[in-house]
Parts: structure tokens; C-alpha cells; sequence
């Protein structure tokens, strides 16, 4: 349940809930005398199908029913809640209007390019930072809002590039926020949830983790977080993973360190993080991790190969990273200059202890640390939580 000021948003999973519903609604009336005016309510199924027994019920109360096959989409907030592109799109050609009809009205107060800007900024751009803070807009709708804003800005041929109003005064612009990269920081709040720890009250994050782990195979956030052009390609099946996505690409790039836990390493991606030399190339799919060929040895607390049978083309991969020498140990380098040293067996591993940093529980999926210079003991003051910051 979702409750802002007099608006109301219910979650059911069955027709059956329906009457509890009724019921609670029925307790709240009594208690604060507060009535939910059932005429007024929207019932959607999430998945944009029709239902007919849904529609039956609300029918039956008074209710609207809102499906895939409505022209318009239902706003909850201001925000569009949509089945469709042609429901979004309608959204958002309403939205485009009101603008363009605010600029035009603007335009006769024949302000200077420095006011233009002030007001372009307070007045015609604040209507989309509240939608985009929550809905990616397509870019084509993004280039027509960024037409009506230069005409208004600039009512003159030649016009610059919109590039150049966007930077700031002492530069030569007049500081006109740019549309496109608003839209991106907006939902950087998105990834600096995922990586801290979570709470009770936030129900986005385990939803993004989930579905990332859906579209791309992978457990880990790692690989995306250092891969992000690498797996936009699996992120365009949802336009806010891939919005996202595009917001990783602009982020500074995230390196290996040496100093982090090499524990964290299971989880990258053979093909982007292995060195091989020119002559062992090998095409390894996306979706193998280092996991895939070495494991965790607890007790020694050192990676080695995996003993058992492993697909074909793992095994030819181990094969060409065994050195000759089959008591030397295997040398896997990846980027970053990160080397890796694999003993030939158990019994070949060094005796003494490295420093790892135990699995964390829920979405924390890494974090940093710092070296430990008079003791191998786990302290949890050595540990430090990882977060994406953007300067």
C-alpha cells in the first residue's frame, strides 16, 4: 500500500482481496472519518491484460478499469502509469503542448537571452524534471522539447548549437540546463541505493537488482558496474534498465584495485577481465564468470581450478593457462594489472592466510579494503562500503 496526502495505491493479488479490502477501507472511515470515493478509483492489472472478472468487480463497485487497451495512461501523482508506448506517448504529447503554449505566451514579454534562460529554466524545464525523476522519456520526445526551448530561447537563424547556451557563463553560455544529462542524474539516486545497504522502505532496489539478475544471468552488480557498454545490449529489454545503463556509460569508469578483497573476483566476466596472449584467443560467452573455472578454498583460503569435469571450452581455456611445468603454479593475469597466481593443487597451496572479506548479506554485493598491516585477523573496522560518486 502507497498513501501520499489524499491519494491511495493498493497492491492486490487476487479478486478475493477484494473484500478485505472493502473491509479495512470500511475500519479507516470509522476510526478517522475519512471515506475512499470508489467512483474515483482505477483498477489496472500490472501486466496490461484484460481480466474480466477484475472488470467485473469494479464494474460492480463503481470502479474504472484501465488496461492495455485504453488510449490514455492513468496519472497517480502526476506520473504517468502506463500499459503501452502509445499511452506514454500520449502522456507526453499532453505534456509537450502545455509547454510549447507556455513559451509561446512567454515570448511576448521579449525578455533578454540571459532572462530567457532564467525562465526557461525556473518555468518551462521544471515541468520534466518531476517526470523524469521516474519515467525515461524517449529521446526523440527529448529532441522536440529541446526544439520548442532553443526557439524560445534563440528566436533567430543562425542558431548555435544547443550545446553552447548549456554551458555556463563564463564559458560563453547562459548556464541552460541540459535535457539529457538532467535526465541522467536523476536517477543516479537509483544506483547509489543498490550499492549501500538496504532498508526496510526502499522496494526499488531489490526490484533493479532482480531484474538485472534476470536479463543478464549474473548475481553479482560487479560486471555491470565495470561493463556497462558491454551489457546495454541485454538492458534494452526494459527502458529504465537501459536508461540506467546509459548513466553507468557517463559515470567515471569503475578499476580493479589492487587493494580490494580478491575475494570480489569470482564474480567477473571471463571475456572482459581475462589477458590471454593473441595466440590463445578464445571466444568465451558473456555469461561465464572466474567462478566458472577456479573456486574458493577455504581452509587454504586460495583460488584453484575446479576438479571437476568442466565444459569443453572451459577446459581448453584451463589447458592453456597450466604452465608446462605442472607443479608451477598457473599465472591468470587480468586488466588492470591484476595478477592472480593458481597453485597446481590443494596440497601446493601456500600455508599462510590471505586477506578476504567474508560475504555480505542482502544486496551488498562489495565493498572495499583497507589493507591490514599488523595482523590477517577479519576486523570489521577494516572494512569500508563502496559507493558510486560522481564529482
Amino acid at each position: 500500500m502507497l498513501s501520499y496526502a489524499d491519494d491511495l495505491e493498493v497492491f492486490l493479488t487476487s479478486p478475493h482481496e477484494w473484500p478485505i479490502l472493502l473491509d479495512t477501507l470500511g475500519q479507516s472511515h470509522q476510526a478517522s472519518n475519512a471515506k475512499v470515493n470508489l467512483t474515483k478509483t482505477i483498477v489496472m492489472p500490472l501486466s496490461g491484460i484484460t481480466n474480466q472478472e477484475w472488470a467485473e468487480l469494479a464494474s460492480e463497485y463503481g470502479a474504472q478499469w484501465h488496461d492495455s487497451q485504453n488510449p490514455t495512461a492513468v496519472r497517480y501523482l502526476g506520473y504517468p502509469l502506463y500499459h503501452t508506448k502509445a499511452q506514454l506517448w500520449n502522456f507526453l504529447d499532453d505534456l509537450k503542448s502545455k509547454i510549447a503554449r507556455h513559451a509561446q505566451i512567454l515570448k511576448s514579454r521579449n525578455l533578454s537571452l540571459r532572462g530567457a534562460s532564467t525562465v526557461a529554466n525556473s518555468l518551462l524545464l521544471s515541468r520534466l524534471w518531476h517526470i523524469m525523476r521516474v519515467v525515461p522519456v524517449p529521446q526523440e520526445w527529448r529532441k522536440e522539447i529541446q526544439n520548442i526551448v532553443q526557439s524560445f530561447l534563440m528566436p533567430f537563424w543562425p542558431k548555435p548549437a544547443w550545446s553552447t547556451p548549456c554551458l555556463p557563463r563564463r564559458f560563453g553560455g547562459v548556464g541552460l540546463i541540459d535535457i539529457t544529462d538532467q535526465s541522467l542524474a536523476l536517477h543516479l539516486i537509483y544506483l547509489q541505493r543498490i550499492c549501500k545497504a538496504p532498508k526496510a522502505t526502499d522496494f526499488v532496489s531489490p526490484w533493479l537488482v532482480k531484474y538485472y539478475q534476470i536479463l543478464t544471468g549474473h548475481a553479482s552488480l560487479l560486471p555491470w558496474f565495470l561493463f556497462p557498454a558491454q551489457f546495454q545490449s541485454r538492458m534494452k529489454a526494459d527502458p529504465n534498465m537501459a536508461h540506467l545503463g546509459l548513466l553507468l556509460q557517463r559515470l567515471p569508469p569503475l578499476s580493479l584495485s589492487a587493494e580490494w578483497s580478491q575475494r570480489w573476483l569470482l564474480d567477473l566476466d571471463l571475456p572482459l577481465q581475462l589477458a590471454l596472449p593473441s595466440e590463445n584467443r578464445l571466444k568465451l560467452p558473456l555469461r561465464y564468470l572466474l567462478s566458472d573455472i577456479v573456486k574458493l578454498d577455504l581452509s587454504r583460503q586460495c583460488f584453484l581450478f575446479h576438479p571437476h569435469r568442466l565444459p569443453p571450452l572451459l577446459t581448453e581455456l584451463i589447458h592453456s593457462l597450466r604452465p608446462s611445468n605442472r607443479f608451477s603454479p598457473s599465472i591468470i593475469t587480468l586488466n588492470d594489472s591484476i595478477i592472480l597466481s593458481i597453485p597446481a593443487n590443494r596440497l601446493l597451496a601456500p600455508v599462510e592466510k590471505l586477506y578476504f572479506i567474508w560475504a555480505l548479506n542482502d544486496l551488498i554485493l562489495w565493498a572495499c579494503g583497507r589493507p591490514i598491516s599488523k595482523t590477517n585477523a577479519y576486523n570489521e573496522r577494516d572494512l569500508i562500503e563502496y559507493e558510486c560518486m560522481v564529482l
